[in-house]
């Protein structure tokens, strides 16, 4: 093609030429100012998200523990209301209890007194029952076994043995201290609705 060719065709591809130079140099102009402004952002926009995974996992660590605090509440107040209860609710119970075991055991327990005291800080009131039996070693171990795999919340305190004359057979006498943990009448937890 001759020279005078493209000058009459000037019209049609001059302006795809300044159009691509424009580019080229729009692309030059971008490399040099904005690249380094690109690569930054990408930098921060990786270190955010890097903290956004940190703040997540430590958000699910939190809500973990929110949910076992929550699953202690209530199982705190589950204690409070069945395990320890009033003593409207479980000190006959408990006596009945003991004499039956002491039964089972073939013993019989003498009076048994009732001294208490507050626990303090938990609402609590320790309740004691203090008795003697008298029998066989045989027949006193076997009641304390029973103690000991009672249901009930039961705690053996104090035990003393004092052996006694019975005819051919001798006999024991043992000095039981047993207590328990009945709450205050008037600081039984509400129930609460699960969340």
């Amino acid at each position: 093609m001759s020279a005078t060719m493209w000058r009459r065709r000037l019209g049609s591809w001059l302006p795809a030429l300044l159009f691509f130079l424009l580019n080229v140099g729009a692309h030059m102009v971008y490399r040099l100012s904005y690249a380094d402004e690109t690569a930054g952002l990408e930098s921060r926009i990786a270190t955010r998200e890097g903290e956004l995974a940190s703040l997540s996992q430590r958000r699910a660590e939190l809500d973990a523990l929110v949910t076992q605090a929550r699953l202690n509440q209530e199982q705190i107040e589950e204690l409070y209301r069945e395990r320890f209860s009033t003593r409207r609710r479980r000190l006959t119970k408990i006596t009945a209890e003991i004499r039956q075991l002491a039964g089972q055991a073939g013993l019989e327990p003498q009076s048994i007194s009732y001294p208490e005291e507050e626990v303090d800080g938990y609402s609590l009131v320790e309740r004691s029952f203090v008795f003697s039996v008298e029998g066989s070693y045989q027949q006193l171990r076997r009641f304390v076994n029973f103690l000991e795999l009672s249901p009930s919340f039961l705690a053996l305190r104090r035990v003393s043995l004092v052996g006694t004359s019975g005819g051919s057979e001798e006999l024991l006498r043992m000095n039981l201290t047993m207590s328990t943990l009945f709450v205050r009448d008037d600081a039984l937890p509400p129930v609460r609705g699960r969340s």
